[in-house]
């Protein structure tokens, strides 16, 4: 996606579906704060209930349903800033990664920061939505067609992809890169 013409080619498919792999590894570690963050209202709203409650004497000292509700709303909130900054965070450690093919350079935070302070948080915030604001909305008028949209929406998923891809390379490359 670094815009070189003419195109490369497809070339070694075995390296190719390992890199991929590594990617989806990525991904998964960069998403383990947010399944963290997704089970804690369960678990904060669940257990003041069933640990201050006794069938005969209600709700002890205080501690009610109402407080894992309010601290269930507190974390979804947490939870939605981490969704942006993560995802923020694990667009540009894939296309570090995909730029330089270490595994451990998807993994350094620090200059991963500094690359996104240079760009600019809200510049990458913005940029990212109305790629999915625009890819959402083709996708949604597609789908209104009854059969042929889904057929359309299918063959048009690469095209999609790319565009996503040399997309956020764009971004990425809007900044240099941190050594």
């Amino acid at each position: 996606m670094s815009g070189t013409k003419p195109a490369p080619e497809l070339e070694g498919w075995i390296g190719l579906f390992i890199d991929g792999i590594k990617l989806l590894v990525i991904t998964i570690v960069y998403s383990i704060p947010l399944m963290i963050l997704t089970l804690l209202p369960v678990a904060l709203y669940f257990i003041p209930v069933s640990a201050t409650t006794t069938p005969g004497t209600g709700s002890a000292s205080g501690l009610g349903p109402e407080l894992g509700i309010v601290a269930a709303l507190a974390i979804f909130v947490i939870f939605i800033v981490a969704a942006i900054i993560i995802g923020i965070l694990s667009t540009f450690a894939a296309v570090r990664f995909s730029r330089t093919g270490s595994m451990g350079e998807a993994f350094r935070v620090r200059t991963l920061l500094t690359h996104i302070g240079r760009v600019g948080w809200l510049n990458c915030f913005i940029a990212l939505l109305v790629m999915g604001i625009v890819i959402a909305i083709v996708g949604f008028v597609l789908m209104l067609i009854p059969i042929l949209g889904l057929v359309l929406l299918f063959l048009l998923m690469p095209a999609f992809i790319i565009f996503s891809a040399r997309y956020v390379a764009l971004l990425y490359e809007s900044a240099p890169a941190p050594a």
